[in-house]
């Protein structure tokens, strides 16, 4: 059963950057606020979908084994609470589980408590998307042992979604699966490009966040490329890229001419200082504005 101390306070510091990409604004430095934070944000989380490819087998239940286990808190308080802003001193259901058959297949999920069905955001590698207007979600994807592998990461997602937009666990977590955001760092975000290009707004993913972790347009691997990319209903993207972080600054140079062709929504901010795991916590408060403001924007009713 995946362990429920995930969150995260956020520090919020100011950045330098650049900013590209459809509709985006340059962004000025962001307000110091001395909110205790983990200097580590690259925490590893453990992950939604009204619609999901028939060839996913859908998780089985027998004898209840995949049942949530919920439980309501009351988030605590002060500069040292363990809790993002936004959910201290509140009412939070915080539900823990196996999202299909293999041990390593969890999950933790984290939300207001209530009746009210809120857009899901599904955090994979990372940590700083916790917002209380959403359905929060942290999985844990089964380790890949070489490249030829990773793809059991993208199937791992799509099975969550299948599982989570269940109608009867949709229910239990108040999500609603027409509205879902996913955000990964590295790895994860690579696998969220992958499975937001596959499934699209038709499926309910309506965004797609990444830190460091873009595809490219022109990998050798067909199954790690950008594709899809001629369809009418891909998902908005935000894309941070440290500008030390050699390897996805490469993926970038194929990917924004490729974006910028088939006409998809993106938005763009190169990070100065910031490599592929070096210089995050300087830039924190600008990850979590930055993508609160997107979410707000790509997941409103």
């Amino acid at each position: 059963m995946a362990s429920s101390s995930l969150l995260v306070a956020l520090l919020f510091c100011s950045c330098s950057l650049e900013v590209s990409g459809k509709d985006a604004q340059c962004q000025g430095d962001v307000g110091t606020n001395n909110l205790q934070g983990d200097d580590n944000i690259l925490l590893q989380s453990k992950v939604a979908i009204s619609k999901v490819l028939d060839d996913v087998n859908p998780p089985t239940d027998e004898g209840g084994d995949l049942v949530p286990k919920c439980e309501v808190k009351i988030g605590t308080k002060g500069k040292k609470s363990p809790y993002p802003p936004g959910f201290r001193g509140k009412k939070i259901r915080i539900c823990t589980g196996r999202y299909a058959d293999d041990e390593s297949q969890t999950y933790t999920i984290m939300r207001l408590d209530g009746d009210v069905r809120r857009p899901l955001v599904v955090n994979t590698q990372t940590g700083f998307a916790q917002y209380p207007e959403y359905v929060f979600a942290s999985l844990q994807l089964r380790p890949k042992a070489s490249w030829d592998t990773f793809l059991t990461k993208k199937d791992d997602m799509i099975s969550f979604l299948k599982f989570v937009c269940l109608p009867k666990y949709a229910n239990t977590f108040g999500v609603d699966c027409g509205r879902i955001a996913l955000v990964g760092y590295s790895a994860g975000g690579m696998t969220s490009q992958l499975v937001g290009q596959e499934l699209r707004k038709a499926s309910g993913i309506k965004a797609v966040v990444t830190l460091n972790g873009h595809l490219s347009a022109d990998d050798g691997n067909a199954k790690l490329r950008f594709e899809n990319a001629d369809k009418s209903d891909c998902p908005s993207y935000l894309m941070f890229v440290g500008k030390k972080d050699e390897n996805f600054q490469n993926k970038k140079r194929s990917l924004v001419p490729h974006l910028e062709a088939n006409n998809i929504d993106y938005e763009l901010h190169e990070l100065k200082g910031v490599g592929h795991g070096s210089g995050i916590k300087s830039v924190k408060g600008f990850l979590y504005e930055t993508t609160k403001a997107f979410l707000a924007r790509h997941l409103a009713s």
